[in-house]
């Protein structure tokens, strides 16, 4: 898991779903196992299971038909600028993850409301 994504889940998770789209094969349950990694999660799809990947647009549709939305309605996230783009061609407002601090800001500036770190005061109109 990258530095900082699930406890920024988490986070985020307590105002709006948060689901996971993931490339992992059945690694990842080797990683909820050690890091319970999944817990941070309302709901997650892996491509291992059904047989695609975030090359291919199907996986999009399939993730917002499973978790009932829209396109326009999931903000994605992702540290591969690949995904990013067939993301957002697929009509997701995409963004790449660099880092937990960056990313909280992205999702407050795109007006996203939830939980602060402790003791952190939330600036999205930097």
């Amino acid at each position: 898991p990258l530095p900082g994504m699930r406890e920024l889940a988490a986070r985020v998770r307590e105002e709006i779903p948060v689901g996971l789209l993931t490339d992992q094969c059945n690694w990842l349950y080797e990683l909820d196992e050690r890091d319970e990694l999944l817990t941070a999660f309302d709901t997650h799809h892996n491509s291992y299971e059904e047989g695609y990947t975030k090359r291919d647009m199907e996986i999009f549709r399939i993730a917002c038909q499973r978790f009932g939305l829209l396109p326009e309605e999931i903000a994605f996230l992702d540290d591969n600028q690949g995904h990013i783009d067939r993301a957002n061609d697929f009509g997701m407002r995409a963004f790449l993850f660099e880092d937990a601090n960056k990313t909280e800001l992205i999702l407050r500036m795109e007006g996203l409301e939830f939980p602060a770190a402790s003791g952190v005061k939330p600036q999205a109109d930097s």
